[in-house]
């Protein structure tokens, strides 16, 4: 039987209550969903206004430190905010949205070098990238234009059980 602490003031050691689970093991004490695992304190939300500043000022194309200025912080409290409220750093949340930007107009027909350029990427080379790294993919392949179906119509060489 597990045994919970003792003081010199509490008596004998006193048994754990069983968990629903039937474990003996000691309580986690529980925090609030939206306090830091590590300080306790209250971290930034979706709904906190200098986080909203932030996605909006990045979803523009700012640069990650106009957007900093504009929600009046500094880089590492930027930093700090954009992984609590988002998972990773502001520089990588620009480039989710700039890919993102770039997939709702090549949705509605733009070609993917205007489309590329419009959501503020250089070049069509440039979204490709963005999109290999961030997505895992290809435009292509996730727009349903893979190659796939290229080499269907190719006829096979005499002899040959592989396609051209």
């Amino acid at each position: 039987m597990t045994t919970g602490p003792t003081s010199p003031t509490s008596g004998p050691p006193r048994p754990y209550a069983a968990s629903p689970s039937g474990s003996t093991r000691p309580p986690t004490p529980q925090r609030p969903w939206n306090t830091s695992p590590w300080t306790g304190s209250p971290t930034p939300g979706p709904r906190d206004p200098r986080t909203v500043a932030v996605a909006e000022g990045l979803r523009r194309g700012r640069s990650v430190a106009a957007t900093a200025a504009e929600a009046g912080l500094g880089a590492r409290q930027l930093h700090r905010r954009s992984l609590a409220a988002f998972g990773y750093g502001p520089k990588t949340l620009a480039r989710i949205l700039r890919l993102q930007r770039a997939l709702e107009l090549i949705r509605t027909g733009l070609p993917y070098a205007e489309a590329a350029c419009t959501a503020g990427c250089t070049d069509q080379a440039h979204l490709a990238r963005e999109m290999r790294d961030l997505a895992g993919t290809t435009l292509g392949a996730y727009f349903g234009a893979g190659d796939a179906d290229a080499n269907s119509e190719t006829p096979q060489p005499s002899g040959s059980s592989t396609t051209a």
